[in-house]
């Protein structure tokens, strides 16, 4: 079955934390792609993220096979816009299509809003 029909791609709420965190963890535990050394509490999380922005892709169980977020560059008029995003996909689910459903859905829902 592909990724496409077993996925499904919702908004990342408060019910995935512990799910989202362990993925993040598991990406700062691989060395990639961050200068963190522990996820951040979810306090820290959802404060950082926009959350218009982001997202979990979600299996069949309900468990988390990635996410990804946005965050805001800077506050200053110059960089309105402009974000810095994060994907994190799940060691199990690697090689599926995973990330880029999730980009998409980041892509579509920053361009909608401009």
């Amino acid at each position: 079955m592909s990724a496409a029909l077993s996925t499904v791609v919702v908004p990342l709420a408060a019910e995935h934390a512990e799910q989202v965190l362990a993925v993040y963890q598991a990406g700062i535990d691989e060395g990639n792609a961050t200068f963190e050394t522990v996820a951040p509490t979810w306090e820290a999380f959802d404060a950082a993220k926009l959350p218009e922005h982001r997202f979990s892709a979600l299996d069949e169980n309900g468990t988390v096979l990635g996410w990804v977020a946005a965050s805001r560059v800077s506050d200053r008029c110059a960089y309105q816009g402009v974000v810095e995003h994060s994907v994190y996909v799940r060691s199990a689910a690697r090689g599926r299509g995973i990330a880029s459903i999730l980009l998409k859905a980041l892509i579509d829902s920053t361009e909608q809003a401009g």
